[in-house]
C-alpha cells in the first residue's frame, strides 16, 4: 500500500469511528448510559480489530470513552440518575482493562515475527515480480495462490482478482482455468527446484516453460514461487531449423554416396590401373567425402531425435559380428595412420543383446571414429566385449590425447569438443557423443567414459543381453 492509499485509508477509519462514538453519545443521551454504551463500545472494538490495527483500536477505544465520560458527566449534573464517584471509577477501570486487553490481542495477532516472512501481496513484492519478463505465481505453504502478477495474467487470460476468489480452480472446465490448474500441479511432489515444459492446446496453442523454487527458511517451507515462460516462439524457430536440416541433410546424402562409391572403384582398380599420385588425390577426396557424410549423418539423426522421430526397431542380435563389421569399415583409416586394433573377447560366445542393430552401428561408428581421428599415428585401440549379466559391456580403449579433467562433465553434451580436440583436429561437429548417449539411454543401457589428458580414454556402454 503506498503512503497516500495508506494516509486516506487511517483517515477515513478514524473518521468513521469518530462517528460511532459519536452516535453511542447521542443513543446513550436518549437512552440511558448503561446497555447502549456498552454494546456499543464491544462492537466499535470489534470493527476496528478487524478493519484495521491495534493504534486505531487505542484511538476507538479513547473516543468511546470520551464520549462515555460525557454523558455520565451530563446526567450527573442534571441529576437525572444517581451515580456515586466509586461505580463511576470502577466501570472506567473495566472498560481500561477490556481496552489494554482487546489491543493487545489485535496487535500481537496482526504483528509478524521475523522468524516467519509474510507472503501477503505487499508493495515491494507486488513491484518486484510485475518487473519480471516472464510470468511469475506466488503461493503459500498450503498451495495457495496469493500473488499473480501481470506477465501471468496475460498468458494465462485470466485477472488475479478472479484467481484469487477461486477456491477450486481443478473443478472449472474453462482451458484457461484448467491451464493454471495443470501449471500448478508441475513440481508440487518435489522439495526442491523443477522445470517442465507443458504443452497448452486452448484457448490458443502454447508451449510453457514452468519452474517451481521452494521459498524455506530454517529449513521450513514457507510457499513457491512460479515462474511462468512462453516458449513457444522458439519452439517453432526450433522446429523450422529442424526441419531444414532435415531436408538439406537428406538432399546431399544421395549425391555424396554416389561420389564415395565412384572413388571407391577408382581406388581398388575396378575402373582400370591408377598411378600411385593419383591414388593419393583419389585418397584425400575419399576421406574427405566420408567425413562429410558423417556430419550429414550426424545432423540427420540430430534433426530427427529433437523432433522424436528417431524410431528403433528392436531385436535379438549379435554385437560380436556387429563390432566385426564397424571394424572392417575402418580398415583403410587404420591402415593409413599405422594404427593397430585389438578386438578381445571371452572365450565363449558373447550371448545375443536387444538392440536395434542400425542404431547401435551408429555407436560404434562413432566411438570408434573418434578413438581413431583423436589417437597419433602409430597409436592402439583395444575393443573389448564382455558379459555381465543381465548387460553386455563393450569399451573401446586408446592411447591418444585423452580429455581434460576440467571437460569431462561437458563430454555427451550437443556440440561441444575438449579444447585439445580441437586445437589437433579442427575438423569435427561435437555430435557424435551426443548421438551415442540418446541411443544407449533408449536401449536402457549406459554410457559413461574414463579418460587422463596425454594418456588416452575409454569409452564404455551397456546392453541388455536378450532373454
Amino acid at each position: 500500500m503506498h503512503k497516500n492509499q495508506k494516509g486516506e485509508t487511517s483517515f477515513a477509519i478514524y473518521l468513521i469511528n469518530g462517528a460511532v462514538a459519536s452516535l453511542i453519545a447521542v443513543v446513550a443521551y436518549f437512552n440511558g448510559p448503561d446497555l447502549p454504551v456498552i454494546v456499543g463500545y464491544f462492537v466499535l472494538i470489534a470493527l476496528t480489530s478487524l478493519f484495521y490495527n491495534y493504534k486505531v483500536c487505542l484511538t476507538t477505544a479513547a473516543c468511546s470513552m470520551l464520549s462515555y465520560g460525557l454523558i455520565i458527566g451530563y446526567f450527573i449534573q442534571k441529576q437525572i440518575i444517581p451515580f456515586s464517584l466509586p461505580e463511576l471509577l470502577i466501570q472506567l477501570t473495566y472498560f481500561l482493562s477490556v481496552t489494554a486487553i482487546v489491543s493487545w490481542l489485535v496487535f500481537k495477532l496482526q504483528r509478524v515475527p521475523p522468524s516467519a516472512p509474510s507472503f501477503e501481496a505487499q508493495d515491494k513484492t507486488r513491484t518486484l515480480l510485475n518487473s519480471l519478463p516472464d510470468g511469475a505465481i506466488l503461493l503459500n505453504h498450503k498451495q495457495q495462490i496469493i500473488l499473480v502478477n501481470h506477465q501471468a495474467e496475460k498468458i494465462l487470460g485470466i485477472k488475479e482478482n478472479k484467481i484469487l476468489s477461486t477456491k477450486n480452480i481443478g473443478s472449472f472446465t474453462h482451458p484457461s482455468y484448467q491451464n493454471l490448474y495443470k501449471i500448478l500441479t508441475l513440481g508440487k511432489e518435489s522439495g526442491s527446484f523443477s522445470q517442465d515444459e507443458i504443452t497448452l492446446e486452448k484457448p490458443r496453442k502454447m508451449v510453457l516453460q514452468v519452474m517451481t523454487a521452494p521459498i524455506a527458511q530454517d529449513k521450513k517451507q514457507l510457499g513457491f514461487l512460479k515462474i511462468i515462460r512462453d516458449i513457444t516462439h522458439e519452439k517453432e524457430v526450433d522446429t523450422m531449423k529442424s526441419e531444414l536440416i532435415s531436408i538439406v541433410s537428406h538432399q546431399l546424402r544421395t549425391p555424396l554416396s554416389a561420389v564415395k562409391w565412384g572413388i571407391k572403384m577408382l581406388l581398388d582398380g575396378d575402373a582400370g590401373e591408377v598411378s600411385k599420385e593419383q591414388k593419393d588425390i583419389l585418397a584425400k577426396g575419399y576421406r574427405s567425402n566420408e567425413r562429410m557424410i558423417h556430419l550429414v549423418n550426424d545432423l540427420l539423426n540430430i534433426s530427427r531425435i529433437e523432433e522424436g522421430q528417431f524410431q528403433y526397431k528392436f531385436a535379438a542380435s549379435s554385437i560380436e559380428n556387429l563390432v566385426d563389421t564397424t571394424i572392417k569399415e575402418f580398415s583403410y583409416f587404420l591402415e593409413e595412420k599405422q594404427m593397430s586394433l585389438k578386438c578381445q573377447k571371452g572365450e565363449k560366445p558373447v550371448p545375443p543383446v536387444w538392440m536395434d542393430l542400425a542404431k547401435i552401428h551408429v555407436v560404434l561408428q562413432n566411438l570408434l571414429s573418434n578413438a581413431i581421428n583423436y589417437t597419433p599415428n602409430g597409436g592402439e585401440i583395444w575393443i573389448n566385449l564382455k558379459a555381465q549379466d543381465p548387460f553386455i559391456e563393450v569399451s573401446i580403449k586408446d592411447n591418444g590425447m585423452g580429455i581434460p579433467e576440467n571437460q569431462k562433465s561437458s563430454l555427451f553434451q550437443r556440440f561441444f569438443r575438449a579444447d585439445n580436440a580441437i586445437r589437433t583436429q579442427t575438423e569435427g561437429s561435437g555430435l557424435g557423443l551426443f548421438i551415442a548417449r540418446n541411443i544407449i539411454e533408449n536401449h536402457k543401457g549406459r554410457i559413461w567414459a574414463e579418460s587422463e589428458e596425454n594418456k588416452g580414454s575409454t569409452l564404455y556402454f551397456t546392453l541388455p543381453i536378450a532373454k
